[in-house]
């Protein structure tokens, strides 16, 4: 019996060679990139989640209050409203104007008004209260 011929290639001549030519240049594979990929990811779920949160939320001046609405203190806008038949209810909104924080205009307001101003750097209105009886 004969054996084959024995061939002998040249040095980079193999697989070997050819999975050195096809790696990328610079030494990287591809569990760093897919880390990058992931964090980006991330990153954009958690940025589209925040903005869309700003979005609803960026004209809320608290709490949304409306005529009709009764308060339990007259010191603050940044409250929720009670029941009107809650004995902590202790002033009733009369009017809510929009697009100011001027108090004075609560005086067109029959009875005794006291106003309660928004922060002007969220949302401008003016709730005209009435204390209740």
């Amino acid at each position: 019996m004969s054996h084959p011929p024995v061939v002998r290639r040249a040095p980079g001549d193999g697989r070997a060679a050819r999975r050195a030519a096809a790696a990328p240049p610079s030494g990287r594979t591809g569990r760093g990139r897919g880390a990058w990929i992931a964090v980006l990811a991330v990153l954009l779920v958690g940025g589209t989640a925040a903005g869309g949160w700003w979005y609803v939320h960026k004209e809320d001046g608290g709490p949304r209050i409306h005529e009709g609405d009764c308060l339990r203190d007259r010191a603050t806008i940044d409250q929720d409203p009670v029941k009107c038949e809650d004995p902590a209810a202790r002033f009733i909104v009369v009017e809510r104007v929009q697009g100011t924080t001027f108090s004075g205009v609560c005086d067109s307001v029959p009875g005794d008004p006291i106003a309660l101003a928004s922060d002007p750097t969220v949302e401008s209105f003016v709730l005209c209260l009435a204390a209740r009886k």
